[in-house]
């Protein structure tokens, strides 16, 4: 049912190309193959999305709306590697590209869950009711299915933060910094990974880690020159949509409250908006280095997965723009807090807060722009849920991290650490 769900959502929005943000990798890569600027701007005269089509039935004609007219899309706010990667898709036509990139999301999504229920499940004759029962959340999860419908790559990201994080508790370290470089190279806040392994002390992680990003993100300097990096940069510099709804960052609650974004804030201080940015994410990170610091005598791979998951949601909430399509990789820190809380006291009330945590990050709403974002029950509540679900996850991580702490589970320790600890 579920398959037959999104076979239906895929074929539906093929056919709206402005619907979502594939449109603009996939211009990126025409572009790419014509040798023009992969960042140039791609006017918005194109079929209208699904939601437009759908009010035009039930709008008079001749009504005016405040919504600004835009002469180009948003752009692909990607780094150069990433069209590379993408390259393939430009040879077909958009449609045909559409479908089968939404399959092979889809598919990488699968895989992800596979993995991580092989990973975890120690009764192995109830192996296959944990994985339907997996398969069953990502499919009827509200971000995925954002994320097929907006055509994003966060359930290709989750198949390799799921690949980087058991190669790491196994110890293949070449593996996983490989890994993790590669989805560096795709997504930038992937970085906070650096710290969290720099805290550990992995170096030969740390090493293939950036060596492998380097040579991802210098590949594009050899095939398109210099001047791609220019323009992306530029482009970076152009945004100004931090406010929308679905971005559960710092920087996007407090610029709906304080300003900087397209939005009336409730004070308009943007200066303070950054400040709190910036000071948030200092003290996640430093928290983050102090919880995932090792310890003697510490249960190191309970430790190592609860650190690992507390980088996942930092990285969504430090980044500028942690969109909510993006959550599918939740899934790892609400495994690892689930299997933990278990072995815990006040199991059922910590497991009540991780079905909280899940069900604030599913809470389904159609995309609010940040120009519209302009009322008290926006910014709290319709564009805060996000939001208050990364806290929540953060806090139940580091709760069960402090817990570990003061009562270490004797578990033996992974050799790559064991001059650390």
């Amino acid at each position: 049912m579920s398959l037959f769900f999104y076979y239906q959502t895929i074929v539906t929005f093929s056919a709206f190309p402005k619907n979502g943000d594939l449109v603009k990798f996939y211009m990126s890569t025409k572009y790419f193959w014509e040798g023009k600027d992969i960042y140039t701007p791609i006017p918005t005269n194109m079929p209208e999305t699904l939601v437009d089509e759908i009010v035009k039935k039930f709008t008079d004609d001749k009504v005016k709306t405040s919504k600004p007219v835009r002469e180009n899309l948003h752009p692909n706010l990607n780094p150069p590697f990433q069209t590379l990667l993408f390259a393939p898709l430009g040879i077909m036509n958009y449609k045909n590209a559409f479908i089968f990139y939404s399959w092979l999301s889809i598919v990488c999504g699968l895989i992800a869950i596979i993995m991580i229920t092989n990973e975890i499940n120690t009764m192995k004759n109830d192996i296959t009711t944990a994985l339907l029962s997996f398969m069953i959340i990502l499919l009827y999860y509200f971000p995925t299915w954002a994320n097929i419908v907006y055509g994003q790559f966060s359930l290709i990201l989750l198949l390799l933060i799921t690949s980087a994080w058991i190669a790491a508790r196994n110890d293949r370290n070449a593996v996983c910094g490989i890994i993790l470089g590669l989805a560096m190279s795709l997504k930038l806040f992937v970085g906070l990974f650096l710290l969290f392994l720099l805290a550990r002390r992995r170096w030969r992680l740390l090493f293939w880690f950036i060596s492998t990003f380097l040579l991802f993100s210098l590949l594009p300097l050899w095939i398109m020159g210099i001047e791609v990096y220019k323009n992306y940069f530029a482009v970076l510099s152009e945004i100004t949509w931090y406010a929308a709804s679905w971005n559960a960052s710092f920087l996007g609650f407090f610029t709906r409250i304080f300003g900087g974004s397209e939005n009336v804030p409730l004070v308009n201080l943007p200066k303070l908006a950054v400040a709190l940015t910036r000071m948030c994410s200092l003290i996640f990170a430093l928290w983050l280095v102090w919880l995932a610091w090792p310890r003697p005598r510490e249960s190191s791979r309970d430790h190592f997965d609860l650190g690992f998951s507390l980088t996942i949601t930092g990285m969504l909430l430090i980044s500028p723009l942690g969109w909510m399509y993006y959550f599918p990789v939740l899934i790892i820190p609400a495994t690892v807090a689930w299997r933990l809380s278990g072995r815990l006291d006040c199991r059922m009330r910590r497991r009540a807060m991780i079905i909280l945590a899940w069900l604030l990050s599913t809470v389904p709403h159609f995309l609010i722009p940040s120009e519209d974002v302009n009322t008290p029950q926006i910014w709290f509540i319709w564009a805060g849920v996000y939001f208050y679900s990364l806290l929540l996850f953060s806090f139940l991580l580091g709760s069960l991290a402090r817990k570990l702490h003061r009562a270490p589970v004797p578990v033996k320790v992974s050799p790559s650490e064991t001059s650390t600890t």
